[in-house]
């Protein structure tokens, strides 16, 4: 091994896994950030947030963080709290409800009649309610003002999520992955839908947006979806779009290439394809939903259609810490379908898939502490924020701004970023697209202010292949075609290249991979 190759080798090895952020077109900004309470839980209060702590509430500015005031209270919370009439009402222990005054810390009422664990409350008017899984699942709701009872619905199927409230309707989905609809005016269940999403409600997990239902089923089905509804009612016309975010795989994994028959609402079709030491990939058509294992942990993949044709999906590319693309085309037309980008981490579930469905888009945060941010209309995916830690608690909503929560108490707020924003705010490069590719490959970058950048290709030996910018740049995003040729022009072979970038003091790697 020569010199150069070792200290390419050395390189690659302090940039770590290879993972480009795609900041391009929009970007999350820093507000503000402090460091807290793994155990307090925020929420909106007017224009603050609250900080509802073990043993007081935390009030602070949402626009600078700044403390405000703090509450001592004589009860500790236990789940999930909401804000209203300057009250908070939260849950605590062996299905109790509280009700405290914000400003005093006092206790207005409470209920302890709610049979079972309850789900985060929601507000209705002067109402509040929860739902309950096993063992005595329910929906629950009591007047806001004095705790007194106003629902009490028993269910025979486990609610593991949150109840919304959509006009006089509250909606609530199942264990089983059914969506209902319960009139607060009657309190009998009205409506029952199975959507074509699959997978078991968790969390705060379905939402409405105008005219149409959201639902973002999360924990076991990693993945944010929307279902058209036809205006005003719960029937569901048609599945939008759906976006999955995948696992990563913590081991190494030679290039997987692989097309997929599957007929949808048809069980038991499979494949697999075994490399190195256990199966890394496997399909199962059960329904309309396929499955990759990742050990012994089974995640949700990509929505089949429910159409009679064939589907064929193909990955465009399998790779361990980094982003891989997924195509669903009708096998009798050729036609895309859709495209999904799927994000790698490092846990089998997702602590926080909670979404916030805002005018800017929809916000969620996937495994360790990645931000992402959805296109409510196409569910295109238009920014990515690695936080790096993984965030326990729903993110918190309001008019410019969002505030999310590590598990290590870390509070920070961000902008959304709406596409209007033009000057980039960081140093990035983003990875190819198409990756894999043949021939023609693009990759885009971005810097903050002018800027000398270098960015070079090398083979998987540290051979430097071909200088693709060498130049003073000025702030903004560019992009640069690779039509994969060496310097001398010549084409060069399949397999593994690296592209690296410099620009002022920042520099990253991005894995290519070309196939011929």
């Amino acid at each position: 091994m020569n010199k150069r190759t070792l200290v390419f080798m050395v390189l690659v090895m302090v940039m770590g896994s290879f993972m480009a952020s795609s900041l391009f077109g929009s970007a999350f900004q820093q507000c503000w950030r402090f460091s807290g309470s793994s155990e307090s839980y925020p929420v909106l209060a007017g224009a603050n947030l609250l900080l509802v702590r073990s043993n007081a509430f935390e009030t602070r500015d949402m626009a600078t963080g700044q403390q405000i005031a703090h509450v001592k209270t004589p009860v500790a919370p236990e789940g999930a709290a909401i804000y209203a009439n300057d009250m908070v009402v939260f849950t605590g222990t062996a299905g109790s409800l509280f009700a405290l005054n914000a400003a005093t810390g006092q206790i207005v009422w409470e209920q302890r009649s709610v049979s079972g664990r309850p789900s985060a409350p929601v507000l209705s008017g002067n109402g509040v309610y929860c739902a309950t899984g096993e063992p005595n699942p329910g929906i629950w709701g009591f007047d806001l003002v004095n705790g007194s009872p106003l629902l009490m619905l028993p269910l025979s199927d486990p609610v593991l999520a949150a109840p919304l409230v959509s006009g006089r309707f509250l909606i609530y989905g199942t264990l089983r992955g059914q969506v209902c609809r319960v009139s607060l005016a009657s309190g009998n269940i009205e409506d029952t839908l199975v959507p074509s999403v699959g997978g078991a409600f968790l969390g705060k997990s379905i939402a409405v947006a105008g005219a149409n239902v959201l639902l973002a089923p999360s924990g076991y089905a990693n993945r944010v979806s929307c279902i058209r509804a036809e205006p005003g009612l719960f029937k569901a016309v048609s599945s939008a779009w759906s976006r999955t975010f995948a696992n990563q795989i913590d081991y190494d994994l030679e290039q997987l290439q692989e097309t997929v028959n599957l007929r949808p609402n048809v069980r038991n079709q499979a494949f697999r394809k075994i490399l190195g030491k256990s199966a890394l990939f496997k399909g199962v058509s059960n329904f309309n939903t396929a499955f990759i294992p990742l050990g012994e942990t089974y995640m949700s993949g990509w929505t089949m259609d429910q159409g009679s044709a064939a589907i064929v999906v193909r990955e465009t590319g399998l790779d361990a810490r980094a982003k891989y693309r997924i195509l669903v085309v009708h096998a009798a037309t050729g036609k895309t379908l859709c495209e999904y980008v799927r994000i790698c981490d490092d846990t089998p579930y997702m602590f926080n898939a909670d979404p916030v469905f805002t005018a800017s888009g929809v916000i969620a945060c996937i495994g360790k502490g990645l931000l992402v941010k959805i296109d409510r209309e196409t569910g295109e995916l238009e920014n990515e924020t690695m936080l790096g830690d993984y965030v326990t608690v729903p993110l918190v909503a309001a008019k410019d701004r969002f505030v999310v929560q590590t598990i290590k108490g870390t509070v920070i707020a961000f902008s959304y970023g709406d596409k209007s924003v033009d000057s980039p705010l960081e140093y990035a490069i983003g990875q190819n697209v198409p990756n894999p590719f043949n021939p023609f490959t693009t990759i885009q970058y971005q810097v903050p202010k002018e800027s000398r950048v270098m960015l070079k290709v090398f083979d998987v030996r540290g051979r430097e292949i071909v200088t693709l910018v060498n130049e003073a740049r000025e702030a903004g995003r560019y992009s640069v075609q690779w039509d994969g040729t060496a310097a001398d022009k010549k084409q060069v072979t399949s397999g593994l290249y690296f592209a690296v970038f410099e620009a002022g003091k920042y520099k990253k790697i991005v894995k290519m991979t070309m196939l011929k």
